[in-house]
């Protein structure tokens, strides 16, 4: 029970930093969207009730909220499902790029070796980094420890 608790605060705490810190123009444009949808299905109530067998009316207006949200991420969600996707946003736009350039196969593949190239650079320092990080952070730590 607590691994599929844990499983499961995990993923909520990805989709909150998803919707909140790495896009949040497209969750604010969600929310006035779906406040927008609950306001017309207020207003235009009865027309609705007649056309539909539903009550839209009375839908809650978190579910409203929910629509208007999803219906701003369609374009990014329809992309990453029709494309080809890594973690990082910035290497997708650079394999989009190589993708749709006026390159021959050879040229294509000479791009892709060189992002590879450059990504495992980045990796690397990124990885010396942490090294030297914690050698600082052990020799504070041995050094509070010795006072």
């Amino acid at each position: 029970m607590t691994a599929f608790l844990d499983k499961l605060s995990s993923i909520v705490n990805a989709s909150l930093d998803i919707l909140l810190l790495k896009h949040p123009t497209r969750t604010s444009i969600g929310i006035v969207l779906g406040f927008a949808l609950s306001f017309l299905t207020q207003l235009f109530g009865p027309i609705l009730n007649n056309l539909w067998y539903v009550d839209m009316k009375n839908a809650p207006t978190f579910g409203w909220l929910s629509i208007g949200i999803i219906i701003a991420y369609f374009p990014l969600l329809q992309w990453n499902m029709f494309n080809k996707t890594s973690v990082n946003e910035e290497v997708n736009e650079l394999i989009l790029l190589i993708d749709k350039g006026n390159f021959s196969t050879i040229e294509k593949k000479q791009q892709y070796r060189l992002l590879v190239s450059k990504m495992s650079e980045h990796i690397f320092l990124n990885n010396e980094t942490q090294r030297n990080m914690k050698k600082i952070k052990d020799k504070i730590i041995n050094y509070n420890s010795e006072s």
